[in-house]
């Protein structure tokens, strides 16, 4: 049986604690932005331990409309993506693969939709090393660079969908 599952409304309040946690790893959301986000179409996946999330990954399709500039890179370069806009795990639960079984699931979502590109971006500044190494792992790779609106640096990532 597969960990993971669609978020339901009776994880949004898990999923933002997550996030708060995650920070400054992730981008901080408040209860209106994680609406918006599944407003316009995004896909929100819980990585369940016990029946309680314990991971999340959020991804939105190219077609939606969002103005995330990191999202817009890639819409103004790819025909067709799935991209990763965050993906946390509760602290307690690191380092146990729910990260991956979160990225397989997006993945299979893809390819059942003819999506042949995951897209994501990881914080060069403030670092985040760790999660470079995972997506490296995970066969992301990507060289270009972005200075975004709230200061941060990031590096762009794509993965084919196989």
């Amino acid at each position: 049986m597969n960990p993971c599952r669609l978020m339901q409304s009776s994880d949004f309040q898990r999923v933002l604690s997550i996030n708060a946690e995650s920070a400054p790893h992730v981008a901080g959301l408040n209860p209106q932005e994680l609406r918006y986000i599944l407003d316009i179409g995004a896909l929100a996946w819980v990585a369940l331990s016990a029946e309680t999330p314990t991971a999340y990954l959020l991804a939105i399709p190219h077609s939606a409309p969002y103005w995330g500039e990191e999202f817009q890179f890639f819409q103004h370069r790819l025909a067709s993506f799935l991209y990763i806009d965050q993906v946390a795990v509760a602290q307690e639960h690191r380092r146990q693969r729910w990260g991956t079984a979160l990225y397989q699931t997006a993945t299979q979502w893809a390819r059942d939709h003819r999506i042949s590109t995951l897209c994501c971006e990881v914080n060069v500044l403030p670092s985040n090393d760790t999660s470079l190494r995972f997506h490296r792992q995970l066969g992301f790779s990507g060289t270009e660079q972005l200075r975004t609106t709230d200061g941060r640096r990031v590096v762009l990532l794509r993965n084919a969908v196989n």
